[in-house]
Formats: structure tokens, sequence, C-alpha cells
């Protein structure tokens, strides 16, 4: 209780200001010191030592002060200062050795010095020794220095620690500004590549190696929290605080380690499979080429082997697929193009060419697409992707321009080759062909040899099955005119043209004059009745008819007047009658 009004009257007395402070006896001023009350007794006992700075106990004090002090200095961010607090406690720890002789610990025993009295083994007896109280004086020296010696090893595992992020960081740096993504990265990549990735894993461990180190001399755990980096180059570009807690770092090393995997477990390998299939294909081009031999069996092959199939989790849309999807499908069309040649050109079945050059014409069709979606792509950034591939196979980026200009040509000419076939056979496939002469397969058609000076003109048409009609219509010569039917087969080559004469009358008269109309009778044949106008009116149509079997070859004819053109016919008992019209 009387220790409490002590401590309440000092404190009463310090307030009063300097002058009342400095006449406060060190006896007073101790209850504060001994109770390590620095926060009241630092003002007075600074004043105090000012005054007599030889003061043996108040030495000790300032160095025990000062040692406290210590705790309220963050020793990163404040250094310096950390280490001038420290050494200024340390010289006042070593002045105190050299003040406090035995004659003053004896002297004050019982109250300075008494926190450092023993029992004594032989006597009983509690006392205070100066070798106990310099021990201890030494033992808060040595405290001190290991204070301030990890003040300085910490602060320099931080700056190293943050030296060699700064290093990895700037590698990282390097490899944001080249590549795009991960994807990219991995696609293009090289030896420099690879050793970049190596390098800043190297600058991140030793990084780690210098933060956890660090923690262990605080004893702290959890110190370090390591980021993922999900979303390359967007992320992991922040500079970091190495004076917080914990200290927040970007996850080079996981990044490296995972991108290197991926370079050499699937990157590599997939270059050389680009490399081996690009070779086959090759080879059979050269085959199909040197041999023009039917190579598609092989194409299928080609195709069915999916060299790109693993690219695409790094690429969505790789070039090298549309390259080879083109090289195949070339192919494929140079092998139809050759069976063509050798084997359907000279064909006399027109129909049969016909169906090949529109089989062939698809197949290059399906071949324009993929040569379309080629010089859409981006050349410069494949080029860049699949480096070892355009160097090795082409020439480089350039090489592959060229190779695709070359493509486009040849495609180009291709279509106006395949129009031009398709067009002339479209032409032949209209007629019939019968001595050399062409016959109109439709009606309405009108075929002229001029060098014979002979013209057919069908008027009309039968389907008769698949690609075979049955065709009727005039023939006209310089000396006669006749109808003509005759069967067309899918060839276009006509075996056989009946021809019945028709009278004079029919001579030199213009088609357009001719009138016609055939009429489908029971038994499977035909009557055409043709009529055009004699030179007297008043004698109404000459007309002739007809009656054709079914297979088309003319039974009979006969030549009459009427007065108008039949509109219907009628079969009784075995006998054929018209119906005329107005």
């Amino acid at each position: 209780m009387m220790k409490r009004i002590l401590i309440f009257g000092l404190f009463f007395i310090f307030s009063q200001g300097d002058l009342i402070a400095q006449k406060v006896k060190y006896k007073e001023l101790f209850i504060l010191l001994q109770a390590e009350n620095f926060v009241d007794g630092e003002r007075y006992l600074r004043i105090f030592i000012d005054n007599e700075p030889d003061h043996p106990n108040a030495n000790y004090y300032m160095g025990v002060m000062l040692q406290q002090k210590l705790e309220e200095i963050d020793m990163l961010r404040e250094t310096e200062r950390y280490g001038a607090v420290a050494d200024s406690s340390i010289n006042y720890y070593q002045k105190s050795l050299q003040l406090i002789t035995e004659k003053e610990v004896k002297k004050h025993d019982d109250d300075y010095y008494v926190m450092h009295s023993r029992r004594n083994k032989r006597t009983g007896k509690y006392e205070v020794s100066i070798s106990d109280v310099h021990l201890g004086i030494e033992q808060r020296i040595k405290a001190v220095e290991q204070d301030k010696e990890n003040s300085l090893m910490l602060k320099g595992l931080i700056k190293d620690s943050e030296q060699y992020y700064a290093s990895g960081q700037e590698i990282y740096a390097l490899l944001a500004n080249s590549y795009s993504s991960s994807n990219d990265l991995c696609l293009m990549s090289d030896q420099t590549t690879e050793d970049l990735l190596a390098d800043l894993m190297r600058e991140y461990d030793s990084a780690v190696f210098k933060i956890e180190k660090y923690s262990g001399i605080l004893g702290k755990s959890n110190y370090l929290t390591q980021k993922t980096i999900e979303d390359f180059p967007n992320q992991g570009l922040d500079s970091a605080d190495f004076l917080a807690e914990p200290i927040e770092l970007w996850d080079y090393k996981h990044w490296s380690a995972g991108l290197l995997s991926s370079i050499n477990q699937d990157i590599i390998p997939i270059r050389e499979k680009l490399l081996i299939h690009d070779r086959e294909i090759s080879d059979v081009y050269e085959q199909c080429i040197t041999d023009s031999v039917d190579v598609r069996p092989r194409a299928f092959e080609l195709a069915a082997t999916y060299v790109s199939r693993d690219l695409v989790k790094y690429d969505p849309a790789p070039f090298t697929r549309m390259l080879f999807n083109y090289r195949v499908g070339e192919l494929n069309y140079l092998s139809l193009l050759f069976l063509w040649h050798k084997e359907v050109e000279d064909s006399v079945d027109i129909g049969y060419q016909l169906e090949f050059a529109k089989e062939l014409d698809h197949q290059l069709g399906e071949l324009t697409v993929l040569q379309g979606a080629l010089s859409e792509a981006n050349v410069e950034q494949a080029g860049k992707r699949y480096k070892m591939l355009f160097e090795d196979r082409y020439g480089g980026v350039e090489g592959m321009k060229s190779y695709l200009r070359e493509k486009q040509v040849f495609v180009e000419s291709q279509e106006h080759y395949m129009h031009s076939i398709i067009d002339q056979l479209n032409e032949r496939d209209s007629r019939g062909y019968w001595q050399g002469m062409g016959i109109p397969i439709a009606s309405g058609g009108l075929a002229m040899i001029d060098s014979l000076k002979v013209s057919f003109s069908t008027i009309h048409t039968d389907t008769l099955g698949s690609r075979e009609y049955g065709v009727y219509g005039f023939y006209r010569h310089p000396d006669s005119t006749a109808f003509y039917s005759a069967v067309v087969p899918s060839s276009r080559t006509i075996e056989e043209v009946e021809f019945t004469p028709l009278d004079s009358v029919f001579h030199g008269v213009d088609y357009m004059r001719i009138e016609d109309e055939v009429f489908d009778l029971e038994d499977g044949g035909k009557l055409l009745v043709v009529s055009t106008n004699v030179q007297d009116d008043s004698l109404g149509l000459y007309a002739q008819t007809i009656r054709f079997s079914r297979e088309g070859a003319p039974l009979w004819n006969t030549r009459h007047t009427i007065g108008e053109m039949a509109i219907s016919v009628l079969e009784e008992d075995g006998g054929i009658l018209t119906v005329l019209g107005h």
C-alpha cells in the first residue's frame, strides 16, 4: 500500500515539469525504473543521466530502457534506427559494467541490485555478488547484439529474396511480352524459351529459400503465400511487398514447371509427328504424280491419322490440320483426275463420262473449300507456332506463302478446266449421235449440220428409262423431208434412226409453219399427226399421219387433207379415229 502511495506521489511530482523532476532523488526515480515503467520514466531518466552521466545504475537502466524500445521498432523498415538504438543500449550497458564496482554493489545490494541476489549455499543467506551483476549485464549485451545481428541478417535475407524475385519477374515479363498465351508460348517455344523458364524457376526457388530461412529465424510458419498463375500474361506482373506479413508471391516455379512439362511431353513429340506425316504425304504425292496412279486408299489412311488431334488443346484450329486436309484432298482429286485421263476421257459413253466428271468436280469443290481456308489463315502466326515444320519442309514462312500461292493457281486452273469439260459434256449429253450427226434430245431442239446441209428438229421426247429417251422429229435434206424416230441410250450413241418420208408438200416449209400433235395409243405405240397449210387455203390443211410401235419404229403412214388439226384420237374395233378441232 505504501509503495502505491509512493508511486502516485512520484507521478504527481514528475508532472510538475523538468525543474521539479531534476530535484527528484534517484531512489525515488528508481521505483519507476525497477518496475520498467519507461513510458513514465524515460523522460526523467534522460534528464537525470544528463545531470549525472556516471551514475552506475542509471546507465544500466538506460541500457534496459533502450533494449525494451527495440521491440517497438520495425527492424526491416527501420533497420538503421534499430541498429542505432541497439548500439546505444550496448554502450550504456558497457558503461554500467565499468561503473558498477564491488563497492557500488555492496552499497546498494538491497535496492538497486537486489534482483541479482541468490542464496549462498554455505551460509544460506541471499547475497548479491558483483560477478552476478556483471554476468546479467553481459547477457543483456549479448542479447542486444544478437538482436542487432538478426535485424541485419533478416534485412539481408529479405533484400536477397526481393532481388531474386525481381530477377525472375524480369524473365516473366519478357515472356509475357513475347507470347499472347501459355498455349502460344508452348507452341512457339525454342531452346531459349526453355532456358528462360528454367532460369525463372531457379530465381523463384532462391527467393523462396531466403524467405523460408527468414521465417525460420523469426520462428514463424505460413509466412509465404504463393499465388497460382491462371491467366498468362494478364497475371503475375504486379510487384510484391516483401515487408508485408505474409509475403505474397506469384508462383513462377509451378507455372514454369507446368509449361516445361507440356513442351517436353506434348509439343516436342507433336512436332516430330507433324514432320513425319508431311513427309508421308509428300511421298504419296510423288508416287501419284510420277506414276499417275490412284492413291485414294493410301490417302484415306493418311486422313485417318489424326496427327493434329493432340494440338487442339493448344490451338483450337491448327494450321497444320488445314494444311494436311488440303494435301490429302489434293491426292484424292489427282487420283480421280488421272483415272479420268486414263479410262474415262475417251469413253464413248457420255453418260458415264458426265457422272465421272461430276464426281471429279465435286472433289474439286471440296478441294477449293480447303484451299480457301488455307488462303485465309494467318501464315505469319502459323509460322511462329509451327516453325520446325515450316523451315524443315517449306523453306520458312515465305516458302509456305509461295506454296499456298502455287496451290491457289492450281485450284483455279482446275476449276476452269472442269467447268469447260462439264460444259462440253452437257452439250454432248443434250444430243444422241448417229453417223457423226447429233440429234437433239429435248423437244424443240434443232441441230444443223452445215457441211451436209441437213438438220434434225426434235418435236417430241419420251423418257424410256434412266438416261434413255425416245425422240421424234423432222429431218430436213436439200432434196427431201422426213420424219425420224430413234432411241437415245445413256451412251448417247444411237444404233439406228427410223425415217418416214414426208409428202413433198412439206419440202422447203419453215418448221414454224408445221403443226404437230402426238397421241399415245393403248398398245404403247404413238400416232403423230403433222400438217401444214396447202397453197390453196380453201382446201384447209395438208396432213400426214404416222403410226409408231412402242419401240418407236414407224408402222404405217397416210396422207390426207383436213379442215382442222386433230385434237384427239379414238381407237375402235382395231381402227383409229382422229377427232378434229377448231
